[in-house]
């Protein structure tokens, strides 16, 4: 279900940050401005893959609340939904 709704695009150069499942750890995947956006508001999220313990998919909030249904342990990030009023981009400098 992750692979076939991943987003992740190999020329994303925007470093965004996010904390690990246990809170400890830091991590970054690279996105686009628009994922970006679509991150902050809540319409992308963050999981956990399969491939490698770094493995972090972008994928649509629907593949995400799916996944949450049965493991959600996995899903890393998941913002509320907003309105695009405020994008958070102060909490994802890098």
């Amino acid at each position: 279900m992750i692979d076939s709704h991943r987003l992740n695009e190999p020329e994303a150069e925007i470093l965004y940050n996010f904390l690990d499942s246990d809170g400890r750890w830091i991590r970054a995947i690279r996105v686009t401005s628009p994922q970006r956006k679509g991150l902050a508001m809540g319409r992308l999220a963050i999981v956990r893959g399969d491939r490698h313990e770094f493995d972090f998919p972008l994928v649509p909030r629907e593949t995400a609340g799916k996944l949450a249904e049965f493991a959600p342990e996995r899903v890393l990030l998941l913002h509320p939904e907003g309105n695009g009023s405020d994008d958070g981009e102060d909490e994802n400098l890098s």
